[in-house]
């Protein structure tokens, strides 16, 4: 969900891997544990909350946290420095259409409508630059192209290898 070309934030994942993390549960996770953990260490120290969902019997990790993430029902994205996704979750997929295995690696921008595509990009910079949480209700696009009311909010995250990042927790208003 970082802005393209942000020279704040580095590489943080390959999408085939995390795909195949996807498509194979628990034999190829440590991508996405990564950036799931990652994501869980800023979300509580942040203080935010989601709500919890309901896990699988086969769930996609085996660390019980990576799990309460990923089938939250709060749709949470995150972006690599690219622009491109690299977390996406099944709430997601219920909010915008897009299944996690299309939504990783996708340019998030596809769910922007083009009139709002560069107050997103001074968002984003805001909250890398600043190190802020913003919350905001706007409008996305859908799969199908319905644009739709969301309410987000977005905050920074540091990977692992101390890459800067940005998440979001959307939800459908």
């Amino acid at each position: 969900m970082a802005s393209r070309g942000s020279s704040k934030v580095t590489q943080t994942r390959n999408p085939e891997k995390i795909i195949s993390a996807i498509a194979m549960p628990r034999k190829n996770s440590y991508i996405l544990d990564n950036v799931a953990l990652s994501l869980l260490k800023a979300i509580e120290g942040h203080d935010l909350h989601f709500e919890e969902g309901t896990i699988t019997e086969n769930p996609i990790s085996l660390d019980k946290r990576v799990n309460r993430l990923y089938y939250s029902n709060t749709a949470v994205l995150s972006g690599d420095k690219d622009g491109l996704l690299n977390f996406y979750n099944p709430a997601a997929s219920r909010i915008f259409g897009y299944s996690v295995r299309e939504a990783i690696g996708m340019d998030p921008e596809k769910l922007v409508p083009r009139s709002l595509r560069n107050k997103r990009s001074a968002l984003l910079t805001k909250v890398l630059e600043k190190k802020v949480i913003i919350e905001f209700s706007t409008k996305r696009l859908k799969k199908s192209g319905e644009k739709i009311s969301v309410y987000a909010l977005i905050f920074p995250y540091e990977l692992e290898d101390e890459t800067l990042s940005i998440g979001a927790f959307v939800r459908k208003l």
